[in-house]
C-alpha cells in the first residue's frame, strides 16, 4: 500500500490480520486530512455543474443499485454520468436498469478509485458491502464529491472515528447515510407529535424485527467466478479466499465482511428511536445474543439479540432482534414501541404512517397527513419542530 499526495495507489494484498485493515483506513483517513487545505471556496464552486445539474455516479448495482437508479431518474438537474460494478455480469444486469430507467447508458468502470477521480461526477451514491463503506467515501470526500453512503456508516466503530474525522475536515461536502426513515414526511409527522408530547415525556423505546432467514449453505473456497474481480471485492479488507456463498446476501452475516442484523436492519429502528427520544449516544449498553437456529450451517454470526441501551435523562432503548425463528413477538416485522410519561405505550408501525396512544383512560390513533393524502399534498413539519439528522449519524448501536 502506497500513497502520494493523499492518494491510495494500491489496495492491500497477501495475507493481511485484522490490524491491517485498521490501518489502511487510518492511512486513508490521514490522506483525506492532508488534502483538507486543497478543498478550498473555488474547488467547492466547481463541484455542481455551470448548467445547475448535479452529476452523480452509482458505485455498486446489486440489489440497492436498481432502486437508487430508478429513484434518481424521477430527480430533476441530475444525470447519471457513471456507473461502477466489480462483477462484470452485474453490470451488464445495471446497464439494463440504465436503459429502463434513465433511458440512456453513462460510463462504466470497475474501479471505485477511477470513479472518484472523474470530474463529470459531483456526488456518488455508494451502495457496496459493508466493509467499503467507510473506505470509499472517505476516497470520495478527499477527491471532493458528495456522499450518499448506504447504511450502516461502517464495518466496525474504529472506522465511524476515522469517517466522522473525515466529515470533520470536508465540512463543504455533504454526506447522508441511508437511515431514510429520516426523510420520509410520514417520520417527520409523526416524531414531531412525539416531541409535541402526545404521549408526554418519551423515556423508553422498544425496536424490534423479526425475519424467518433460513438455512445458509456450508461455505467452500472455490475459485472466483470470471466475471468478478475478487482483488476489488475485497477492498480494504484482508485477503481472504473466494467463498461460495459471497456472491449475493450470505456475506451479511461473514464477521470479515458483514456487520449482522442490528446494522442491517436494527439500524432502522433504532436510529428512529433514538431521534423521538431526543438522545444520541447511550452511557451503557448490554447485550446478550447467540446463533440459536440451524446451528451448523454456513451462517457465522448471531443470529439473535437482545440489546439495552441507557442514555442520560433515565431514557432507554431496548433491542429485540431474531432474525431466523419467524416469530412476531410485538405483531408486525419491524415496529416500535414508545413509553411516555402520560401513556402506558404508544405503537408505530416500521413506515410511521400512524402512532397508537393507549391510556388508562383512551386510545386513539393519530395518522400522518402524507399518509392519508399523499407526500405532495402533505405539509411538512418545519426544521425547528423535527431538527435534522446528522450529516454524519454513526451508528454506535
Amino acid at each position: 500500500m502506497s500513497m502520494e499526495n493523499g492518494n491510495l495507489n494500491e489496495l492491500p494484498r497477501g495475507n493481511a490480520s485484522q490490524s491491517t485493515r485498521r490501518g489502511f483506513m487510518k492511512n486513508a483517513a490521514l490522506g483525506a486530512a492532508g488534502l483538507a487545505l486543497a478543498g478550498s471556496a473555488s474547488s467547492f464552486a466547481a463541484v455542481v455543474g455551470a448548467n445547475d445539474t448535479v452529476r452523480v455516479a452509482v458505485a455498486g448495482l446489486k440489489r440497492r443499485g436498481r432502486p437508487i437508479l430508478q429513484a434518481l431518474s424521477k430527480l430533476p438537474k441530475v444525470k447519471v454520468t457513471c456507473i461502477c460494478e466489480v462483477d462484470q455480469l452485474q453490470l451488464q444486469v445495471g446497464l439494463g436498469h440504465c436503459d429502463k430507467y434513465l433511458g440512456y447508458r453513462p460510463a462504466t468502470e470497475k474501479d471505485l478509485r477511477k470513479v472518484v477521480e472523474r470530474s463529470d461526477v459531483d456526488a456518488i451514491f455508494l451502495t457496496l458491502p459493508d466493509h467499503w463503506h467507510a473506505y470509499a467515501t472517505m476516497i470520495a470526500l478527499q477527491n471532493g464529491k458528495h456522499v450518499y453512503l448506504e447504511k450502516p456508516c461502517s464495518h466496525n466503530l474504529a472506522e465511524d472515528e476515522l469517517l466522522m474525522r473525515a466529515e470533520r475536515q470536508y465540512q463543504h461536502l455533504k454526506v447522508q447515510v441511508g437511515t431514510q426513515q429520516r426523510s420520509s414526511v410520514e417520520s417527520r409527522e409523526i416524531i414531531a407529535e412525539i416531541h409535541r408530547g402526545a404521549i408526554g415525556e418519551a423515556y423508553k423505546a422498544v425496536a424490534f424485527y423479526n425475519n424467518d432467514r433460513n438455512r445458509v449453505a456450508n461455505p467452500r473456497e472455490v475459485v472466483p467466478p470470471s466475471t468478478l474481480d475478487w482483488e476489488l471485492w475485497q477492498g480494504p479488507a484482508p485477503r481472504r479466499p473466494f467463498l461460495d456463498i459471497l456472491e449475493d446476501y450470505d456475506w451479511h452475516w461473514r464477521w470479515h465482511w458483514g456487520t449482522g442484523e442490528v446494522a442491517n436492519n436494527g439500524n432502522h429502528e433504532l436510529d428512529v428511536a433514538r431521534w423521538a427520544l431526543g438522545v444520541r449516544f447511550p452511557q451503557q449498553v448490554q447485550t446478550q445474543s447467540g446463533k440459536f437456529h440451524f446451528v451448523d450451517d454456513g451462517w457465522e454470526m448471531y443470529d439473535t439479540m437482545e440489546a439495552s441501551y441507557r442514555f442520560a435523562g433515565n431514557k432507554v432503548i431496548q433491542w429485540d432482534g431474531k432474525s431466523r425463528n419467524g416469530y412476531s413477538t410485538y405483531g408486525g416485522r419491524a415496529w416500535l414501541r414508545f413509553v411516555g410519561g402520560q401513556t402506558n405505550y404508544e405503537v408505530v408501525q416500521r413506515e410511521l404512517e400512524y402512532l397508537d396512544v393507549k391510556t388508562a383512560n383512551r386510545d386513539r390513533r393519530i395518522w400522518a397527513t402524507a399518509a392519508t393524502l399523499g407526500d405532495a399534498e402533505a405539509p411538512l413539519p418545519s426544521v425547528d419542530e423535527v431538527g435534522l439528522p446528522d450529516l454524519i449519524d454513526v451508528q454506535t448501536n
